[in-house]
Formats: C-alpha cells, sequence, structure tokens
C-alpha cells in the first residue's frame, strides 16, 4: 500500500508544481518522507478516510500559499487527535450541510474541531509600504481617534516620513466565530473548539490580545455583539511555522507536539459540566503548555501586587516570548532541584 500512497504523492505534486510539496521533492527532504507516513497512518487508521482526504487535497490549488496552509493546518490537528484519542469522525454533520473538520469523544464528552487559518497576504503588503508602520494594541473606538493618534506621532516624534496603520484581524475572528457556530452542535454533550493557525509569536500575541485584550472576544465587552455561544474554547497554534517551506531538517513538521499550542476557554458562556471538562480533561487536549501560561500569568498577577504602577505597565501579558523566557527559567529551576536530590 506504502507505494500506491508515494504514486497519490506524486500524482498531487505533479499537479501542483509550484507547491511546498514540489520544493520538498526536489530537496529531498524529509518533509515529504513525513508526509507520507502521516498519509499511511491514516490509510492504515482507515483507508475511506485516507481517500478522503486525498480527494480533499486533490481539490484546490495547493500552489495558492494560502490554500496549502489551511489544508495543512487541517491535517496536522486530524494526525494528533488520531493519535491520540478515540472514536474519530470526519467532517461531522450537524447542522444541515455545515461541519466542521472532525469530532472525538473523552469520557461522556464529544470533542469537535474547526480550523482556520488566517490570510496574510494584505498585512504582508500594508507592512511592505514605504514609511513607518505601526499595529494598533487593540480596536479604537472610532476612526477620528485613530487619526489623532497618527497625527500626534507626527508631531511628539518629529516625523517626516509617512505613517502607515497595519490594519487589525479581529473582524476575521468575528467571521470565523460566527461560521463556527453555524457549524457546531449546541448540546450540552459536546465541546466545541476553534483552532487559529498562525505562524510566529508576534501573531500569537495579537490573537491573545483579540481574545482577552480590551474589547476582546471573550470579555464583557466584546466588539462582537453577535452570537457565538457554541464556541467554547479557542486554540492557538503556530503550525504555520512549519509550512512555509523554511524546514528544520531534524524535526517532523507534521506533528502537532512540535508546535506551541495554547487553547484558551470562553469561561464567559461555559456551563458548570463544559468548565468541569475543561479544567479536567481540555487544559492538556493539546500538550502542556496551556497549564504552563496560567501558571506563568498567576505568577505576574502575584508579582504585580509589589511593583509599582511604572513596573507594572512594564509587564506585557500578551507577549509569548516571555512566557518561553519563563518556561525556560522554571525547565532550568526544575533541572537543578532533580540535581539536588
Amino acid at each position: 500500500m506504502k507505494n500506491k500512497i508515494v504514486d497519490d504523492v506524486e500524482r498531487l505534486i505533479d499537479n501542483n508544481r509550484s507547491s511546498v510539496l514540489a520544493f520538498a521533492y526536489k530537496n529531498k527532504n524529509r518533509y515529504l518522507t513525513d508526509f507520507i507516513e502521516m498519509l499511511s497512518y491514516f490509510e492504515k487508521y482507515d483507508s475511506l478516510l485516507y481517500k478522503k482526504i486525498i480527494s480533499k487535497l486533490n481539490g484546490p490549488n495547493l500552489d495558492d500559499i494560502q490554500v496549502y496552509l489551511q489544508n495543512i493546518s487541517e491535517l496536522v490537528i486530524i494526525y494528533y487527535i488520531l493519535r491520540k484519542y478515540n472514536n474519530f469522525i470526519f467532517e461531522p454533520k450537524y447542522n444541515g450541510k455545515k461541519n466542521p473538520e472532525c469530532c472525538f469523544d473523552i469520557g461522556n464528552i464529544t470533542v469537535n474541531i474547526e480550523v482556520k487559518c488566517p490570510n496574510y497576504n494584505k498585512r504582508i503588503l500594508e507592512e511592505q509600504q514605504d514609511g513607518i508602520t505601526i499595529l494598533p494594541g487593540y480596536r479604537y473606538d472610532n476612526k477620528e481617534f485613530a487619526d489623532i493618534v497618527i497625527d500626534d506621532i507626527y508631531h511628539i516624534c518629529n516625523i517626516s516620513n509617512p505613517i502607515n496603520q497595519i490594519s487589525l484581524m479581529d473582524n476575521k475572528l468575528k467571521d470565523y466565530l460566527c461560521s463556527g457556530n453555524q457549524k457546531f452542535s449546541n448540546k450540552s454533550s459536546h465541546f466545541n473548539i476553534l483552532v487559529i493557525s498562525l505562524e510566529i509569536f508576534n501573531d500569537l500575541d495579537e490573537w491573545y490580545r483579540y481574545l482577552y485584550g480590551k474589547q476582546g472576544v471573550f470579555t464583557n465587552n466584546s466588539f462582537y455583539k453577535g452570537k457565538y455561544d457554541n464556541i467554547d474554547a479557542i486554540l492557538l497554534t503556530n503550525i504555520v511555522a512549519g509550512h512555509k517551506g523554511n524546514f528544520c531538517c531534524d524535526i517532523n513538521l507534521w506533528l502537532l507536539d512540535n508546535y506551541f499550542n495554547l487553547l484558551f476557554p470562553y469561561s464567559l458562556s461555559l456551563s458548570k459540566d463544559k468548565t468541569k471538562f475543561y479544567k479536567d480533561y481540555g487544559i492538556d487536549l493539546f500538550g502542556n503548555e496551556t497549564e504552563l501560561f496560567f501558571q506563568y500569568l498567576k505568577e505576574i498577577d502575584n508579582m504585580e501586587s509589589y511593583l509599582s504602577n511604572k513596573e507594572r505597565n512594564e509587564i506585557n501579558l500578551f507577549q509569548i516570548s516571555r512566557f518561553i523566557e519563563w518556561r525556560k527559567s522554571l525547565n532550568n529551576k526544575n533541572k537543578f532541584s532533580s540535581e539536588l536530590f
């Protein structure tokens, strides 16, 4: 069956000669052999699932990097779930023809997954403009305020170059919430997760602010007033980082375990049973990073109690890089303790 899978992959590459897969094929990179290994796992798990996935990959134009990143983000999530959990169903249908990517069971709870990969093409063009580019930390209440901020920067900093304000992507999150809300089941025994597949840590910082920052969608003052209470949690992950052609030869880039994954609950909407499920199982569904992250935030809260106002303002809760530094120091501390005892 391995030869059949290789034939399917070669056909896929032949039809998408400018794709990341074609690049890996030309350079004999392990990225492609790991991709074949993943497909082999799908086929061994369920030959019908394999056929559905191959058929789905053959549908879109994988030469289009955005189309490719959306598809591989789904595959990485599915591969992880198949290896970890039970009673997997591909594209379950709940509300007419609308369906999330997959579902699986943990105890008496069915977990549904919908995967989205934001298109950054417009953002990249904005960042390439001449002059100075600025990214707002949060959504302004009105455009006039934004103009005032830019005017102040001109005068205070004595800048002559043009200042270009980069557009936020929180409206894209609003679209995802609306779409996911329609696809997900509203049963009390279902826990629904929206996955946002991103690239760099700055992206994770930005999307975290969309959840918990000013007018964040997981706060009492959400900028989006529509209905999205079928969304129980959002997973922020940097899957995209491994699939744009900059391969790490010693890492299997198709394993979700090799990425940074944070699962945040929509606590304002969760029932008691769903809150318990998140605390008992959900927080570790995609690894231990989320639990460590909340531990980090707790330490920050404790630290703020004895800091000055200036020092508090210097602490940025939305910088994932600072969390990673904290995690490394924690690992070093644990290593030192184990060596002592």
